[in-house]
């Protein structure tokens, strides 16, 4: 990764963040590939702010490259906020509690509300509920889609994604966060006397920040977002961190959460990172919003051990994920081998496509890497960390 595009980034989001204009040249920045990294990260909103206080000849492709974004940024922001408080009109009369998560109560902290942006809007309910508030979105004209085992998600082209969660994380994949996060709802208060939408107690709510952050860099990966969402969510919110320490320790992510919050000092105070978090920033610039093959296919061997225990775990995945997908396990684990054979016929159906690129990526790994891996787990705290 060139580090002055990644110089030149970080610089346009701090300005960003403090509503700054920043002391660049124009023409000395690669503007194609300062905007490649921020839309990797769901940035670009963000930086095409200072970038036009920059570059404002309407001729120029800075300047297109910015308009674009913060029109499509703008579009969806309003149509996410549109959506979100016609649930707080309607969900009442239809006796529906409800717990805005992440990103919609995130937003507002940012400069500019757009500049947060977010694929979907995501809302936990009591699974009983989930059938209510379904048919409300069907009635708004949104489709249903093939869900997990803690959410039901639904879309409503172009703009809108909607997860109705009603457990935080899945049993499958996240059986410890799962369990942890189980009792969320005895956490959660009223926004305010007799109101049906609820609120995270701010210690609650950081520590879901984290784990939720500490889950996909374990697994793929995940980007500077995450970053400035726990920084500024701890910069913004007053916490008493005597109890926010307690829950990050009973999670193993109390050296994590500390690594972020450092890191985004570091990019918010325009220091240079220390030598101790240059790998981590790094890997998560190099990952992106959402992670990147490669580091899922790395991160995976390197918590097998082995390149060939990571093909045999996927070949012949765990009871627990496998659960999933063959709900007959629940009843009858005896018939686990009988279903690797039809979770091999199905991925046969689908096309082996995603199977190769994962082949290609695990055929160039190496042990050397995958210790790397490791140690940045470790540095990261995430040693001990289960999700």
């Amino acid at each position: 990764m060139d580090q002055q595009v990644v110089t030149d980034f970080l610089k346009l989001v701090r300005c960003a963040m403090q509503s700054q204009t920043p002391k660049l040249d124009p023409e000395q920045v690669n503007w194609q590939e300062v905007f490649r990294l921020a839309q990797a990260h769901q940035l670009g909103v963000m930086i095409a702010y200072p970038a036009l206080e920059l570059v404002n000849d309407p001729a120029s492709g800075v300047f297109r490259l910015g308009m674009q974004a913060i029109g499509s940024g703008l579009a969806q922001q309003q149509a996410q906020s549109r959506l979100l408080e016609q649930m707080r009109l309607s969900f009442p009369a239809l006796q529906i509690p409800f717990l805005p998560l992440k990103g919609s109560l995130l937003r507002p902290m940012y400069p500019k509300p757009e500049m947060r942006t977010m694929c979907d809007l995501d809302i936990l309910l009591h699974k009983e509920d989930l059938e209510k508030a379904g048919q409300w979105l069907k009635e708004n004209g949104f489709e249903q889609e093939e869900g997990f085992d803690h959410d039901v998600p639904y879309t409503k082209l172009p703009y809108l994604h909607v997860e109705l969660h009603y457990r935080l994380f899945s049993e499958n994949t996240s059986a410890s966060l799962s369990r942890f996060f189980a009792s969320v709802w005895d956490q959660a208060q009223p926004k305010e006397e007799g109101s049906w939408e609820y609120r995270l107690s701010p210690e609650w709510f950081a520590a879901y920040l984290t784990a939720h952050f500490a889950k996909h860099v374990f697994g793929s990966g995940s980007g500077a977002r995450s970053v400035l969402d726990l920084w500024l969510f701890q910069k913004q919110v007053p916490l008493e961190e005597k109890k926010l320490f307690a829950l990050l320790d009973k999670l193993n992510l109390s050296q994590f959460y500390r690594r972020m919050i450092r890191l985004g000092e570091c990019w918010m105070e325009g220091t240079p990172c220390p030598e101790e978090l240059k790998p981590v920033q790094d890997y998560i610039l190099q990952s992106g919003v959402y992670g990147t093959e490669e580091h899922r296919v790395l991160a995976q061997s390197a918590q097998a051990e082995s390149k060939g225990k990571h093909l045999l775990l996927r070949f012949c995945p765990p009871l627990k994920e496998m659960r999933y997908h063959f709900p007959v396990l629940q009843r009858l684990p005896v018939l686990l081998p009988f279903c690797w054979v039809g979770r091999w016929v199905r991925v046969l159906k689908k096309g082996t496509g995603n199977f190769r690129r994962e082949m290609e990526v695990l055929k160039t790994l190496s042990p050397e890497e995958m210790e790397e891996n490791r140690k940045l787990m470790a540095q990261l705290g995430l040693s001990r960390f289960r999700a």
